[in-house]
């Protein structure tokens, strides 16, 4: 069974576009912006681009992933205080959320969901869990 939609050009597709928001999220931070939903957005461009098949299931799955990349992200360009590694600022990470920047990372998840569980292909089918 099938259920979060397996599917090595779709999953590829969204780890290329969650590698691009990481970089992207970098370059913004240089230039004075924080925006991790750009992570979110990249994720779920670059799988809706490739995959063959719309899927909440996978939706669902690049939500959570967007998730930690964008943290990851924040946590790699824009350190907690006192934090010096990078699984000392994961472990640090809840303290950096104040209401704007708690937004920005809904959002990452929203878009990377809304993205994620569709395909911009016409022909595309509708993948049910437990089919």
């Amino acid at each position: 069974m099938n259920w979060i939609a397996w599917d090595p050009r779709s999953y590829g597709g969204a780890l290329l576009g969650g590698a691009a928001g990481f970089l992207l999220f970098g370059r913004l931070v240089q230039h004075g912006w924080s925006a991790p939903s750009v992570v979110g957005l990249l994720m779920g461009l670059g799988c809706a681009l490739v995959t063959r098949e719309r899927s909440s299931m996978r939706g669902i799955v690049l939500a959570i992933g967007a998730a930690w990349i964008s943290a990851a992200a924040q946590v790699y360009y824009q350190p907690p205080a006192g934090t010096e590694g990078m699984l000392a600022g994961l472990m640090q990470f809840h303290s950096t959320l104040g209401g704007s920047v708690l937004l920005g990372h809904l959002g990452s998840m929203l878009a990377a969901f809304l993205l994620g569980r569709c395909s911009f292909r016409r022909d595309a089918k509708q993948r049910l869990a437990g089919a």
